[in-house]
């Protein structure tokens, strides 16, 4: 039951959008922890590397090139498969 409710919530995010109390939240939280949004690192060639060399998802491959080349060595993170990352320290 709760699949079909996640599943219906997806069809209606995508159709109507998120809730504008929804946005405003997470505008929010940006803004009181000073967060920075950092652009993704663009290389295509590098990308695909990446996701040879670790074995990674197309997205978790631009995460970790994004760390690594804005010098961030730790990643908070469920997802084991970034273990596999030379450059990253995981932090559970």
């Amino acid at each position: 039951m709760a699949l079909r409710e996640n599943t219906h919530s997806g069809r209606r995010i995508a159709k109507y959008g998120f809730p504008k109390e929804a946005i405003e939240k997470v505008n929010s939280f940006i803004k009181d922890f000073k967060i920075t949004i950092l652009r993704d690192h663009q290389d295509p060639d590098e990308l695909v590397e990446a996701i040879k060399a670790y074995r990674l998802a197309p997205n978790d491959a631009q995460i970790a090139l994004t760390c690594k080349h804005r010098d961030i060595g730790k990643l908070a993170t469920f997802d084991k498969d970034f273990k596999q990352v030379p450059w990253l320290n995981l932090i559970p």
